[in-house]
């Protein structure tokens, strides 16, 4: 030991050593990059299920319930080019009173998740200026037994559904009004969400992760699998997404549901690796099981290529989007913190004999 060292200096080296630590962990602006972070799957009931009263299982889905299932198209003088990310920009001169492009018929909205539930929904993606007269983007919808329409002219438009329900007239669609009205480049991003509020637009099939990085947050959807769902089950059990940082992702798949539970031989105890809509493992109820474990990987052209070494974080909204993430700050404390940590131990040490030698 240096005839130097004391006592005391050695304990203004350890608190120093342990703000700066903190610092690292709480403030990650220049921590350095994190090897990987991971968000895991949710799933939960709102209820005791019993075949004669089912629950559902709720599990993560994207929070855009839209699905694109539309090809650019043109309709009345104006061209609807369809983008990958599932926007819509229109092009041209209206050539009959409006121009129409239908985004989901009535067969195709039978498949929200959403039919049959008691549920607060949200429009959006109408650009600015529209109206009436202009261009609008609208949901037929049914409430009970009353037809609902959802009509978005730029600002969003909500309904609290005590029973949604789809008519046979249902139908989301855009439409350009004005016979002789020329639009460049209008931009339309549909999203039907749950809640109140309108949402920054997310493609259907994805969630959204931010990831920060000198002191910017930078919103990147990923998309799910391609079964469109990720879950957890109270043993423990759960999917999981992992960022590389540098636009990689990886699903580690661990659960599966089905409604054939017998018929895929399905085994396991309701409650603790086995959830299902009627507290039974049958055919006819909704099951969610441990399954034999699958990886679906991709990369993100829009991922921050920078290091990342901040939190992740994901949108919690409801039936919508709802993953558990890892905390950030014990990721960046895992990756980076370690050689304080070790500083920190050696210098407690040598306090330690120092105190024990008087």
């Amino acid at each position: 030991m240096p005839k130097f060292a004391t006592k005391e200096n050695l304990e203004t080296i350890v608190d120093a050593l342990r703000d700066e630590m903190s610092d690292v962990v709480t403030d990650p602006t220049d921590a350095g990059p994190i090897v990987e972070l991971t968000a895991k799957g949710w799933a939960e009931q709102n209820g005791t299920p019993s075949p004669d009263s089912p629950v559902d299982i709720e599990v993560v889905r994207g929070k855009n319930l839209l699905p694109c299932t539309v090809v650019t198209t043109t309709n009345n003088g104006i061209t609807f080019t369809v983008n990958p990310d599932g926007t819509i920009v229109a092009n041209g001169t209206v050539s009959y009173s409006y121009a129409t492009l239908i985004l989901l018929n009535a067969t195709k909205l039978q498949s929200l998740p959403v039919i049959g539930k008691s549920v607060t929904l949200t429009l959006s993606g109408c650009p600015a200026g529209g109206g009436s007269s202009t261009h609008q983007l609208a949901a037929t919808l049914g409430d009970g037994g009353t037809t609902t329409v959802l009509t978005d002219d730029g600002a969003g438009a909500t309904h609290a559904f005590t029973n949604v329900q789809c008519p046979s007239a249902g139908n989301v669609f855009i439409r350009i009004y004005g016979n002789g009205r020329t639009v460049n480049n209008l931009v339309f991003k549909p999203q039907l969400e749950i809640g109140s509020v309108a949402t920054p637009y997310v493609p259907h099939g994805h969630i959204v992760v931010d990831v920060s990085h000198d002191g910017t947050t930078t919103a990147i959807p990923i998309p799910l699998p391609e079964r469109g769902y990720v879950a957890a089950l109270p043993d423990g059990t759960c999917d999981t997404l992992a960022l590389d940082g540098a636009g990689g992702y990886e699903w580690t798949l661990n659960t599966r549901m089905t409604t054939q539970a017998v018929t895929d031989g399905v085994t396991g105890t309701v409650g603790v690796n086995v959830m299902s809509s009627t507290g039974q493992i049958a055919d006819g109820a909704t099951v969610l099981y441990k399954d034999a474990t699958t990886t679906e990987s991709g990369y993100v052209s829009d991922m921050p290529t920078v290091p990342v070494h901040a939190k992740l974080t994901t949108d919690l909204h409801d039936l919508a989007v709802r993953c558990c993430a890892d905390d950030g700050a014990a990721e960046i404390a895992s990756a980076w913190g370690k050689r304080y940590e070790s500083r920190i131990a050696n210098l407690e040490s040598a306090v330690a004999e120092l105190v024990a030698n008087g």
